[in-house]
């Protein structure tokens, strides 16, 4: 089967590469993959990845073995390896699909679908509460705008260019800030916060929190270091700061009955995937390079023949 592998050249991360199909084994299912979506960490880490590393987390397609042959599903890859023709899937990490719901509007929902809904749960219940969505940009944060409205939350989202708002408030927010995160402190204080810039937007994330209040970090995509007021933060009594990574939550829960839940949504139309851009797999390359560009607003799916 063809599939993605790493290079160990930060120049040229990844390259086709002819390989085994994968053999299942223990508790694991064949999988032939239909779709594929890029999330902005796997493609930041591939450089980094050691040559001959498989890459890629999301995919949706059909089991190609066993009794469930021919079934659809939609998966994540713990250790990597869905950016290929088939996978040996973890039984834990996959789920049926609806009929009514398509492989690539499937593949989104893994990664940014399941940050977005289980960072949430820390902060349910959510009915009357005030969400901060730090950005709403991009698939978590897009994901997490809709679940939090849908479940009774006001919404803020933050967003750095003006060309965003439209589609956050289309998503589901009250109120679009844009621009530096020290204009967030005009719309506090928030319950729950989702997190995932780091450095002075989470310093106002911690310091703009309501009683009880949490900020769920879920990455640093701007900065590593992050300076705040740890007296606003603590004698604003009960805040909590709690650091969310899907695959540690997985770990303890398996996400299965949780994709079920986000596909089913989707069939309902009552989730959007908002998917910017779907490519071939023979211009994988292209999609990769796109991915890591500035201003992605949605999710690039890359569909598998």
């Amino acid at each position: 089967m063809r599939a993605l592998r790493a290079t160990g050249d930060a120049t040229r991360p990844l390259a086709f590469a002819t390989v085994p199909i994968p053999e299942p084994h223990g508790a694991a299912t064949l999988v032939r993959v239909h779709a594929i979506s890029l999330n902005a960490g796997e493609v930041r880490r591939a450089p980094a990845r050691a040559p001959g590393d498989p890459l890629g987390w999301d995919f949706a397609g059909t089991v190609a073995r066993g009794p469930r042959t021919g079934e659809r599903v939609v998966g994540l890859m713990p250790d990597q390896g869905a950016w290929a023709e088939y996978v040996a899937a973890p039984d834990g990490y996959i789920a049926a699909l609806p009929d009514d719901i398509s492989f690539e509007d499937a593949s989104t929902l893994p990664v940014a679908g399941l940050t977005a809904l289980r960072a949430l749960r820390h902060g349910a219940p959510l009915a009357g509460k005030h969400a901060l969505i730090s950005p709403g940009t991009g698939g978590a944060g897009l994901f997490a705008i809709q679940l939090a409205a849908r479940d009774g939350a006001r919404v803020t989202a933050s967003a750095r260019r003006s060309d965003a708002e439209a589609q956050l408030r289309a998503a589901g927010a009250h109120a679009v800030v844009i621009g530096e995160p020290s204009a967030l402190r005009d719309h506090a204080p928030f319950d729950v916060v989702l997190e995932s810039l780091g450095g002075a937007a989470l310093a106002t994330a911690l310091t703009s929190l309501a009683p009880d209040g949490i900020v769920v970090h879920f990455g640093q995509s701007a900065s590593g270091e992050t300076t705040f007021a740890n007296n606003a933060f603590y004698l604003t009594g009960g805040a909590r700061l709690y650091g969310f990574v899907l695959f540690h939550e997985a770990e303890k829960h398996p996400v299965s009955g949780d994709l079920g839940f986000l596909a089913g949504l989707v069939a309902r139309n009552e989730l959007a995937t908002n998917i910017e851009t779907t490519i071939a797999f023979d211009d994988f390359l292209a999609a990769f390079e796109r991915k890591t560009g500035a201003g992605r607003q949605g999710k690039i799916v890359v569909r598998v023949p």
